[in-house]
C-alpha cells in the first residue's frame, strides 16, 4: 500500500482508537482501568525519551531519575505546602525542566557509553538524595499521596484517573507531534544524523541538545507526578 493511501486511513483509524479508548470503562473492569492508567504514564516516558533518544540520537540512561524527580516534587508540594493537583504537577514540571537543561550543559561533549554512564551515575545520586533526606522525602519509609482533584473533583476513583491520563496523554503526544514536525524537530533529526553537517548549516548544537533534555525530562516528570497521584504512595 503506499504512503498515500497509508496517510488517508489515518484519520479514520485514529478516530476509532479514540472512541474505543473513550469507551472502554463502559466494558472493562477496574483493574484494567488502572492498568490502562499506567499504560498511559510509561507511554509519556516513551514520548520523553523518544524525543532525545530517537529523534536527537542521545544515549540516557538518566530517565528513572527524572521520574522520581517529578514525582517527589508534587508530592512534597502537595504535603508540605498542601499545593493543589495542578499547582504541583506545573512545578514539577518546571523543576524537572531545569534539572534536565542543566543536566544537559555538562554532558554537551558527551556521546555514546560516555554519555550513558553519566546520565546513569545521575540516577544513582537521585536515589541515594531520595534516601538520605528523609526530613522531606520520608526516605524508605515512603510517602502517601492524596488523590488529585480540580475544581473540587476527586480523582479517587479508577475511572476517573484513567479519563485524567488520557486526556494528559494525548495533549503531551499532540505536543510532541507539532513539536517534531517544526524547526526544532528538524534540529533534532539534523543533530541525530551528523553532528558536523548540523553545525554547519547554522545549527547550535549546545541549545538543542540542552532543549532536548529539558523537554525529554518534562515529559519524563509530567509521567512521575502522574504516576505518584495514580498509585498514591511514593518510596525511593
Amino acid at each position: 500500500m503506499s504512503p498515500k493511501r497509508l496517510e488517508r486511513f489515518q484519520g479514520p483509524l485514529f478516530i476509532a482508537i479514540g472512541a474505543g479508548l473513550l469507551a472502554l470503562p463502559a466494558v472493562v473492569d477496574n483493574y484494567i482501568l488502572h492498568v490502562m492508567a499506567r499504560l498511559f504514564v510509561y507511554v509519556l516516558v516513551a514520548l520523553g525519551l523518544n524525543l532525545l533518544t530517537g529523534y536527537t540520537g542521545q544515549v540516557s540512561l538518566g530517565h528513572a531519575a527524572f521520574f522520581a524527580i517529578g514525582a517527589y516534587t508534587a508530592a512534597v508540594l502537595a504535603e508540605s505546602g498542601q499545593w493543589s493537583f495542578v499547582p504541583c504537577v506545573l512545578a514539577a514540571a518546571v523543576v524537572s525542566a531545569g534539572v534536565g537543561y542543566l543536566l544537559g550543559l555538562p554532558c554537551l561533549r558527551l556521546s555514546g557509553l560516555y554519555l550513558a554512564m553519566a546520565t546513569l551515575g545521575f540516577t544513582l545520586i537521585v536515589q541515594e538524595m531520595l534516601l538520605q533526606l528523609a526530613v522531606i522525602t520520608h526516605g524508605s519509609e515512603g510517602m502517601s499521596v492524596r488523590p488529585a482533584s480540580i475544581l473540587g473533583l476527586k480523582f479517587d476513583s479508577d475511572y476517573r484517573k484513567y479519563y485524567l491520563l488520557l486526556v494528559v496523554t494525548v495533549g503531551m503526544l499532540l505536543f510532541a507531534r507539532n513539536l517534531v514536525r517544526g524547526r526544532t524537530g528538524r534540529a533534532f533529526l539534523a543533530i541525530r544524523e551528523n553532528e558536523r553537517a548540523a553545525e554547519a548549516m547554522g545549527v547550535n548544537l549546545a541549545q538543542y541538545k540542552t532543549i532536548a533534555f529539558a523537554v525529554s525530562a518534562l515529559y519524563t516528570e509530567l509521567a512521575g507526578a502522574l504516576s505518584a497521584y495514580l498509585v498514591g504512595f511514593l518510596d525511593p
